[in-house]
């Protein structure tokens, strides 16, 4: 009897673990040395690019201390928010970098990192006047 009901568990979780889904990955790079960054430039502190072209911002600063950690080149790959999903599973980049919020539908496609910060809007205060992040939230704040 024992046997059996230990039987029965192991089918059981052997099952489960069966039923999760399989993260769909970007292939890797011919190149180990080099690591894909994608990141939108557009939302900052996370991420920001400036007119004449350099990436700022903590994903930016986290990034770069990794390739210079692990003796990798960072290559900053550009995305548009409509396209991340698609662009990841593409394997355009490896990885994307910038205040990306934990999703359902984005979990299905990989592994995604403890939040660093909590999804509140958060002013920013510029030279001239003050920005507001994420920009969607200064209509309201």
């Amino acid at each position: 009897m024992r046997l059996a009901a230990l039987a029965l568990v192991l089918t059981a979780l052997g099952c489960a673990a069966r039923a999760q889904p399989t993260p769909v990955l970007p292939p890797l790079l011919d190149d180990p040395t080099v690591l894909r960054v994608g990141t939108s430039g557009d939302y900052p502190p996370f991420s920001s690019l400036a007119p004449g072209g350099e990436r700022t911002g903590f994903d930016v600063a986290v990034a770069e201390a990794y390739g210079r950690d692990r003796r990798r080149r960072i290559v900053f790959v550009p995305f548009r928010w409509p396209e991340l999903a698609a662009r990841l599973v593409a394997g355009d980049f490896d990885v994307a970098m910038s205040g990306i919020t934990v999703r359902p539908e984005r979990l299905v496609l990989g592994t995604m990192t403890a939040a660093s910060r909590a999804p509140k809007p958060s002013w920013w205060y510029g030279q001239d006047r003050p920005t507001c992040a994420p920009a969607r939230a200064c209509a309201s704040a």
